[in-house]
């Protein structure tokens, strides 16, 4: 097992920090809603109209709303989302963003904390009931199929082939067989992981952030699902909440305590060489007080979720496109904390506290409007 270098935190003031202003319910970063240009030819002047999309919001921006009571967790397939209310798992047609429709619910004996999709299941992280496995193949008439009871709280799961792995906050991480989805059964698991509060699995490997004293990036070797093993480790200089992967990176949200206060942070880390993550990047998420709470990644943003215990909370969006440079794009602050993130064909999914779940447009749609784009066919001239 590796240890590597105590994370290295940017200063005060810098790169790494962004000024953000808080407006409620808004995104902050506007965009230019329209201009014109004047060139001089000769002796006449050319007057170019550009037309920029009428009130957009900035990015992000804000679609719709499922407004009732408390959620947590949320994974998209389809038309379709499923989100934890309590203990029960909701199934929403999301067909129409603007006015998602609940179609289905199966209640549970545990909080949904965690959720993870396959064609025809779902897994859940169901806290003191462990992990339960749902057949979702008719959405309206979802049913329990099968179920094992983890010694400790189920914190979260994520499903790869053939195995569910599911971060257990007595400080494992453990493997379950689920090739047949009526019998789950535990092969394996790999302790002394702190508090597990997020998984992550790319080939042969599992990434888990766990909460804690300091808060930790682990990396697993589940190559064998048997014996999975750690082979290295990051510390994250506060809990460590959630964890995605794409290609070489990792990226973890965390809460940092500066001395006086929380402060979310977004930490990039290459696990291009599995046994020697390094940190190579390094944002301040969210508002003061706040702390990061979970991450999705999609075309080259990082959605960020964060929030307190109280009114705070809300959706911080990072350009990760240069992972060793990541830079604030927007930020949405929700009615209150918000809790988990999933990113599905072109629209973001939150869960809160105890406001419902909210949708906004991916960022990336928010520059196909012909400025951005660089098409000018929409471009009026006048020659006065």
């Amino acid at each position: 097992m590796t240890r590597m270098a105590d994370t290295i935190r940017p200063p005060a003031s810098g790169p790494g920090r962004s000024a953000r202003a808080r407006r409620k319910g808004r995104a902050m970063k506007s965009r230019i809603h329209a201009a014109q240009l004047a060139v001089v030819l000769g002796t006449a002047a050319l007057t170019i109209s550009l037309p920029c999309p009428a009130p957009a919001q900035g990015c992000p921006e804000f679609v719709g709303r499922w407004p009732y009571g408390p959620t947590n967790a949320v994974a998209v397939s389809g038309s379709l989302a499923y989100f934890g209310s309590g203990t029960a798992l909701v199934v929403a047609d999301v067909s129409d963003p603007v006015a998602p429709q609940v179609v289905g619910e199966v209640t549970l004996p545990g909080l949904v904390n965690g959720i993870s999709i396959t064609e025809a299941y779902a897994y859940v992280a169901a806290d003191t009931a462990g992990l339960r496995v749902i057949d979702i193949r008719t959405p309206s008439a979802s049913v329990e199929t099968g179920f094992v009871d983890t010694p400790d709280l189920a914190r979260a799961v994520a499903v790869s082939g053939d195995y569910a792995y599911v971060a257990d906050e007595g400080g494992r991480l453990r493997v379950i067989d689920v090739s047949t989805p009526s019998a789950p059964l535990e092969v394996g698991w790999v302790g002394a992981l702190g508090t597990p509060e997020g998984v992550a699995v790319s080939g042969s490997y599992a990434y888990v952030a766990s909460a804690g004293f300091i808060g930790v990036f682990y990396v697993i070797d589940v190559s064998v699902p048997s014996a999975p093993v750690e082979v290295a480790y990051v510390p994250t200089g506060g809990d460590a909440w959630g964890v995605a992967v794409a290609g070489a990176y990792a990226f973890v949200a965390a809460a940092s305590w500066n001395g006086s206060d929380y402060e979310g942070t977004l930490s990039v880390i290459d696990v291009s060489t599995p046994s020697s993550p390094n940190q190579v990047g390094f944002l301040f998420v969210g508002t003061p007080g706040t702390s990061a709470t979970n991450v999705a990644l999609s075309r080259g943003y990082a959605y960020v979720t964060y929030g307190d215990w109280g009114p705070e909370g809300g959706l911080f969006v990072a350009d990760v496109s240069t992972p060793t440079a990541p830079f604030e794009e927007g930020i949405y602050e929700t009615a209150l904390r918000a809790t988990s993130v999933t990113a599905s064909d072109g629209y973001v999914f939150v869960t809160t506290n105890d406001a419902g779940m909210y949708i906004f447009r991916e960022c990336w749609l928010l520059f196909e409007d012909g400025f951005e784009s660089g098409d000018t066919a929409a471009w009026s001239m006048v020659v006065p």
